[in-house]
């Protein structure tokens, strides 16, 4: 069972689920990865090149240079409505117990 614990807003959870993701994709010999949110804030975080505002730096940061040992690692925005795979297995593992939020 994975746990997220300590979660604070909505942004914190994107920004963990995304570092969780890079974390699952890395220890699974992924070279290349296209990393989908439908977080606009959340993306445009990850993507500054100057060290962010946001209180969860530490997070970003960690996303950044993880993001760095792939080949190639690129994050995109993408609406909720498109994002529809995304939201049905997170779903899914709730259901499942695997994933508590």
């Amino acid at each position: 069972m994975t746990k997220i614990d300590r979660v604070y807003s909505p942004l914190h959870v994107e920004i963990k689920a995304i570092l969780f993701g890079l974390e699952i994709a890395w220890n699974n010999s992924f070279i290349s990865l296209s990393v989908e949110s439908d977080s606009l804030v959340a993306i445009q975080e990850i993507e500054k090149h100057l060290g962010s505002l946001c209180e969860w730096e530490s997070i970003l940061s960690d996303i950044k240079d993880l993001s760095f040992q792939y080949e190639r690692c690129s994050f995109h925005f993408d609406r909720s409505s498109a994002n529809v795979f995304a939201h049905n297995m997170a779903k899914l593992r709730c259901k499942l117990g695997e994933i508590q939020v």
